[in-house]
């Protein structure tokens, strides 16, 4: 299977360096020629539980180089979906399917838009991972790959895919609530992302300070009564307890969002917590929230321009 990793960010280049690893044909498609040509030439550099590996891979920033893909994998940040989907475009041919395991709200719905609901299929992964260099990753913590077709249909393509995750190592299940799966992260991600990003602590740090680790729960159950009035279904009963076990089991990962800002990034506050407010009559933390982050944006930001 021809597969193309849309974002050589720590996801992308995690997913992509494990299933180059497992014999597959992968390329990252990346929008920085000059990183690209570095990924061609050196490879990935993999440090996980089992050891640390460098790992060959196709790299370039030239989607038509490239040509189109049998499973084109989007791992861009969310706000950069639509844009992405733009420079991809030449990566998907009549065959081709998109996969999005990206973070937040609405990312299905751009990529549907641009290439057709049949072509896409939704996921999230518990899966952390942090840059330590341009396409040097490190596997911070293991979680649950969900994936799903948006009709809800348990689909042979399905079982394709998810036999080429389980075969890199990535523990996958297909859902037929992808709603249910993704609302399920975004709550989790609305609860420590914003609060690791504020605090600039790693996620198992979260939990050391009784007060901050009340907050994150609250955070996490506010999320989880808006997903509920939508009428859709978690996969999980206690969003607060789940939350927890997510920082627990991966202690060790400065998340995206505090990567985001620390490095003065955009973050995607508007796609997480932006979203949950939005969607929401009432969601004081997560309205909170989001103008810190944005307030924190703002200034650093504004910084650069300056």
């Amino acid at each position: 299977m021809r597969i193309v990793i849309v974002g050589p960010g720590a996801m992308g280049c995690l997913i992509g360096g494990l299933l180059a690893r497992a014999g597959e044909d992968v390329t990252l498609l990346d929008y920085r020629p000059e990183r690209a040509a570095k990924i061609a030439n050196a490879g990935l550099s993999l440090k996980t539980a089992a050891g640390k590996f460098a790992v060959p891979v196709k790299a370039s920033a030239d989607a038509a180089e490239i040509g189109a893909a049998d499973l084109a994998l989007v791992c861009v940040k969310a706000f950069q979906t639509s844009t992405a989907a733009e420079h991809a475009a030449p990566c998907v041919g009549k065959d081709t399917t998109l996969l999005t395991l990206q973070n937040g709200l609405g990312n299905i719905e751009s990529l549907s838009e641009v290439f057709g609901k049949g072509r896409v299929i939704g996921g999230v992964t518990g899966h952390g991972a942090t840059l330590q260099g341009i396409g040097e990753v490190v596997h911070t913590g293991t979680g649950d790959t969900v994936i799903g077709e948006q009709s809800g249909e348990h689909t042979p393509r399905l079982e394709k895919i998810k036999a080429l995750l389980d075969k890199a190592g990535i523990s996958t299940t297909i859902t037929t609530n992808l709603a249910g799966a993704v609302w399920g992260k975004v709550v989790i991600n609305c609860a420590i992302n914003p609060l690791a990003a504020l605090t600039c602590l790693k996620n198992g740090d979260l939990l050391r300070e009784a007060a901050l680790s009340d907050l994150l729960g609250k955070v996490a159950v506010e999320a989880a009564q808006v997903a509920q009035a939508l009428g859709i279904e978690l996969p999980y009963a206690n969003p607060s307890e789940e939350a927890k076990k997510v920082c627990t089991r991966t202690a060790e990962n400065i998340n995206s969002m505090l990567a985001d800002v620390l490095n003065h990034r955009p973050t995607e506050i508007n796609q997480l917590n932006g979203a949950v407010a939005k969607a929401a009559k009432s969601a004081p933390l997560n309205t909170a929230l989001t103008a810190l982050i944005r307030g924190l944006e703002e200034n650093y930001l504004r910084q650069v321009l300056e």
